[in-house]
């Protein structure tokens, strides 16, 4: 069962993995 929590962390994740992206 994913809790909100793990959601969130997921969102955050892929985020940062976008701003790290556009950077480079």
């Amino acid at each position: 069962m994913e809790t909100i929590a793990d959601s969130v962390h997921k969102l955050i994740s892929e985020l940062n993995n976008h701003r790290e992206l556009k950077s480079e």
